[in-house]
């Protein structure tokens, strides 16, 4: 794992450099050796926090995970869908309730899948800021039910998104039962239709974690790891912190330290790399 980090590091420095028309002794110059540097492009080595910093400084690469676009859009809104997506991003739920309450979006929307994606942000928004569960799970409801019925079976990214985020607050609320039946139909379609898009990092990273709460440790990391093994394959870094961490969990329940220290150590790679913010 840490030679892919080092793979993907080294590809985007290396892209950014010539886009500037940057020798790489010109980018090393104050900050490391020409030698580092081209370590670095090749894979070889990942740089550590302050060095990546000061690389990214030079590239003008504003943030790490510049290259990590998920947003969910709205025909014929996608100014108002990009504004709640980058609300989404900087953890201003507050705001996007208050923007979706107080626009007339809504009610000019014509797509199922555009209200469908106005119902996902708006109980994720609900959800992450603990106002009302129940109300955030009968808007998923009032969106599945659009292009679902049941026994449902998603096939679009988003209404695998929708089963998924339905299937993490029936669990929230205690209804584990309802719970496992969702984790379960819309992992099997993920990995049926293998849909491509980063938002679906987060299916088997939640169906595990059920596992895990379950003390299926076994069951937990397979599924896990393959969720891994799935976002490396997919050259991503949305969610890979988290799954690095989980595996490590299921490792320590089944008496693996070693493994469990491995990913641990990954984690907290991951950690920096992705959190990274460069001012």
């Amino acid at each position: 794992m840490v030679n892919s980090i080092a793979t993907r590091l080294g590809a985007l420095i290396r892209l950014n450099r010539i886009k500037l028309g940057m020798t790489q002794f010109q980018l090393a110059e104050d900050i490391c050796s020409q030698a580092m540097i081209s370590s670095i492009e090749r894979g070889i080595d990942v740089p550590n926090v302050i060095l990546f910093k000061k690389i990214c400084n030079r590239l003008q690469i504003k943030e790490t995970n510049q290259f990590l676009d998920h947003a969910m859009h709205m025909t014929s809104f996608d100014s108002f869908s990009r504004k709640i997506f980058d609300m989404c991003k900087k953890h201003n739920y507050k705001g996007m309730i208050e923007l979706m309450d107080n626009s007339n979006i809504l009610d000019e929307l014509i797509y199922d899948q555009d209200i469908q994606t106005y119902y996902y942000y708006y109980s994720c928004a609900l959800y992450q800021l603990e106002i009302n569960t129940k109300e955030a799970v009968r808007y998923l409801n009032l969106a599945i039910h659009m292009t679902m019925k049941q026994p449902y079976h998603p096939k679009s990214a988003l209404e695998m998104l929708l089963i998924n985020g339905l299937a993490v607050l029936y669990l929230k609320i205690g209804y584990a039962d309802k719970a496992v039946h969702l984790f379960e139909a819309v992992y099997r379609q993920f990995i049926k239709t293998k849909v491509s898009s980063e938002n679906l990092n987060a299916i088997s990273y939640h169906y595990g974690n059920y596992l895990y709460q379950e003390e299926k440790y076994q069951e937990a990391l397979a599924i896990l790891l393959n969720g891994f093994d799935d976002v490396v394959r997919r050259q991503s870094y949305f969610m890979l912190a988290e799954y690095a961490l989980s595996v490590a969990h299921c490792y320590e329940k089944l008496g693996n330290s070693k493994k469990a220290t491995d990913y641990q150590n990954k984690h907290s790679v991951l950690i920096d790399i992705v959190n990274l913010k460069v001012e």
